[in-house]
């Protein structure tokens, strides 16, 4: 029998990918985001990481620079609403929720919020 000789799978570059444990990523009952990487031969647990609601679009801008994929971080960005001034009919509406809510008059007349200026989506 012929042998053939030992492969070194640490230093040869032909090597196209090292070992890597399986990642598991989902959402957890509270709208989070969870990281789980399986554990390795010598851990007692998975290792797992817990990502809030509110932080997750920072935590990928974040994955998506640290990757050197900027690129990917303005595409996801969300565009700014459009403003524009109100219509007549906005103003009247808003003017009669506010009567309706029992708010004095002149509170809300003269400001325009983001809250109503109507949604547009992004092409």
């Amino acid at each position: 029998m012929t042998s053939t000789p030992e492969f070194d799978w640490l230093h040869s570059p032909d090597v196209a990918l090292q070992e890597q444990r399986a990642i598991a990523v989902y959402e957890n009952t509270v709208g989070g985001l969870v990281i789980l990487q399986e554990r390795s031969w010598d851990e007692e647990d998975d290792t797992c990481i817990f990502i809030t609601k509110t932080n997750i679009d920072a935590f990928i801008a974040a994955v998506l620079k640290a990757a050197g994929r900027e690129d990917l971080v303005q595409a996801l960005a969300p565009a700014e609403p459009e403003t524009r001034p109100l219509t007549n009919a906005e103003r009247q509406r808003r003017y009669r929720n506010n009567r309706r809510s029992g708010a004095p008059l002149a509170a809300n007349l003269f400001t325009h919020s983001k809250e109503d200026a109507p949604l547009y989506a992004a092409e």
